[in-house]
């Protein structure tokens, strides 16, 4: 029993990290979403939020998130804390993550954590997640 969770587990981590992400770019400094530069506006998650993907959660931080990167798509947010992996067989580890919002809206959000191979995986959309736009810097 234990060798096939062992087994699960890891062949999710494998899909995690070979699944395919978008083709990340270096932040346009003119990218906006609902007219407002992506650049001048933090994201700000209001409470911290869990998003789930395989049986392992992820512990997102409320705060601030700062544009990183972008795709065609939309852009994403780099949280300032890191994300929190609870996983029952591998325990806890911290991740870099945020939240990815497509160019259409604001109100079209959801989490991102970046994995060890440095690709991207967007997990799915969550009700618990609720941004706004902060203030201009």
């Amino acid at each position: 029993m234990k060798a096939s969770r062992t087994l699960v587990a890891a062949s999710f981590l494998v899909c995690l990290t070979a699944c395919g992400s978008p083709a990340l770019l270096a932040l346009n400094p003119a990218s906006s979403i609902e007219g407002q530069r992506v650049n001048e506006y933090p994201l700000v998650v209001r409470q911290s939020f869990m998003a789930s993907i395989g049986g392992t959660d992820f512990a997102f931080p409320a705060g601030s998130y700062r544009a990183a990167f972008e795709d065609a798509s939309g852009v994403y947010f780099r949280a300032d804390a890191p994300v929190v992996m609870q996983d029952a067989l591998f325990g806890s580890s911290l991740r870099v993550g945020g939240v990815y919002v497509a160019r259409s809206s604001w109100r079209d959000a959801r989490p991102y954590l970046v994995q060890p191979a440095g690709n991207t995986t967007l997990l799915d959309r969550t009700p618990a997640l609720t941004i706004e736009p902060g203030k201009r810097l």
